[in-house]
């Protein structure tokens, strides 16, 4: 990391100055504050610092007098000077001293971190590369006579929610870490391309190179609270390859907007990342997750979206509109499930600019985070309609249907349930729904028929079996009314949708 120190004779200066910025989150270590120019230099001869911010007039030694004394003992401290006087001499001064930047209190956070930018090192400008001349271009003072290379791209996880200038500082003190952490190894080096960080390892094997990648691994994350991963390339005998391979390894970095999901956080081109999943399970899993909604059972919507989100960065395979396109599915079977028990209209939630939204955010950690803010918010939009109105007749119907569909259940048999006589339910269920009790058993048996249709390989007879019908006859040509086509018909089209 680098180390800093602050000097000024007001506290609230250097206390404003510390919590100004996440400091640690740049790579940036304070190791102390001083309140007068005298302690401020005796530190900074102590400590040899790579930046100093100091009050321009401190008692003691004044900002600038420090400046002349690292100056004369050959110190390399970058100095940035704040200051409450809005006067040209006094950064005119400053700057002539070699001072790196001249703030006026009360300092901005964007200046802050632009004067602190320049202080530390400039990344080396980004180069056209040949393949032939791989390993110059690249500045690898690797030995090409090696017999096989094999290269690792760093990807830095920690700076989501930073500006360009805050990522940059991040990457030059990251650099500076993983730079001094092989600077005793023969056989491995890193470089920098357009602010991109990458390891190249030479005459090692691979299980001692994820070895090597582990311990910086931790020992990065130790020291910094940050969270790295790494891409490793498969070996080649030919420095020339080393463009090419960097291109597989950038392939892959897509797979890193879910990492808090990845089974490892060191990944190689030749191996999938995640293991093939039953696409059937996402179905299931939203079916579970809407019905848990309407029960207003938070505790069991909350524990089945942990699992849900789980299994969606599984099955978008690292592309980030398909895991978007499974989240906002399950959203639409929420709503699905609320116009059934005639809840819609009590629900504020537009899914198009959601996923507009969705697109712009970061990280899979943002977009979760996100859909469960949704989902609180549709909670206690039921809840308080809940509250006002008395619906428990309704959906205690509702949820019975839905449990004992397959059974051979009546009118009568539905409104004993719910201590209704049976004349009046039957009035009150098609007020509420819409629908007479047949029409919306029916509807609730197709619905149900669909979902085996696309999530099993049981045969169309057993289907119809499976959600209450003893003639498959009656079934099928229920079916037709209901969607237009045949249950083997329907079936294949949705199979021809789903390869498109």
């Amino acid at each position: 990391m680098f180390k800093m120190i602050l000097a000024d004779d007001e506290t609230v200066i250097t206390r404003g100055l510390c919590s100004l910025i996440d400091w640690k989150a740049l790579g940036i270590e304070i190791l102390c504050c001083c309140s007068d120019g005298t302690s401020a230099l005796k530190e900074i001869m102590v400590h040899r610092p790579h930046i100093a911010i100091l009050d321009i007039s401190m008692p003691g030694m004044a900002g600038i007098e420090v400046l002349r004394e690292i100056n004369a003992a050959g110190g390399n401290t970058k100095v940035i000077f704040v200051s409450g006087f809005q006067d040209f001499s006094y950064a005119r001064d400053a700057l002539s001293y070699g001072a790196v930047d001249y703030l006026l209190k009360p300092v901005k956070k964007d200046s802050l971190i632009e004067a602190v930018s320049k202080c530390l090192p400039v990344i080396r400008p980004a180069t056209k590369v040949e393949p032939e001349l791989a390993a110059s271009v690249y500045n690898i003072p690797i030995e090409v006579k090696a017999t096989d290379f094999q290269l690792a791209k760093l990807v830095n996880l920690s700076l989501e929610g930073k500006n360009e200038l805050e990522q940059q500082l991040i990457q030059f003190s990251l650099f500076s870490q993983v730079e001094k952490f092989f600077q005793e190894s023969k056989n491995c080096t890193a470089f920098q391309k357009k602010n991109e960080i990458y390891i190249i390892f030479s005459e090692s094997s691979q299980q001692n190179n994820e070895h090597i990648l582990r311990q910086l691994r931790d020992k990065v994350c130790k020291s910094n609270q940050w969270e790295i991963g790494f891409i490793l390339s498969e070996k080649t005998s030919q420095m020339a390859d080393i463009p090419t391979l960097t291109q597989k390894c950038n392939e892959l970095c897509s797979y890193f907007y879910f990492w808090e999901y990845l089974p490892t956080k060191i990944l190689t081109i030749w191996t999938p990342v995640f293991e093939i999943t039953d696409f059937s399970q996402a179905r299931k899993m939203q079916i579970e997750i809407a019905q848990a909604f309407i029960k207003q059972d938070d505790t069991k919507v909350q524990t089945l979206l942990q699992e849900y989100f789980q299994l969606c960065a599984y099955l978008a395979d690292g592309k980030k509109d398909v895991c978007i396109y499974y989240i906002l599915n399950c959203l639409q079977e929420i709503l699905d499930y609320t116009s059934e028990y005639q809840l819609s209209e009590n629900i504020s939630v537009n899914i198009d600019s959601m996923l507009s939204v969705f697109r712009e955010l970061p990280s899979y950690h943002a977009l979760t985070e996100a859909f469960l803010k949704t989902i609180q918010q549709l909670t206690e939009q039921v809840a308080a309609y809940l509250r006002k109105n008395d619906k428990k007749e309704i959906l205690m119907a509702i949820e019975y249907i839905n449990q004992h569909y397959a059974e051979n259940i009546t009118l009568d048999v539905l409104a004993k349930y719910v201590h209704m006589n049976s004349f009046y339910f039957s009035s009150y269920l098609k007020k509420q729904t819409g629908q007479n009790f047949k029409d919306y058993l029916a509807k609730t048996r197709m619905r149900h028929a669909v979902e085996l249709l696309v999530g099993s390989d049981l045969k169309n007879y057993e289907i119809a079996e499976r959600v209450g019908f003893k003639d498959y006859r009656t079934f099928s040509e229920l079916f037709q009314r209901f969607y237009e086509k045949t249950p083997t018909t329907y079936k294949k089209s949705l199979k021809q949708n789903a390869d498109e």
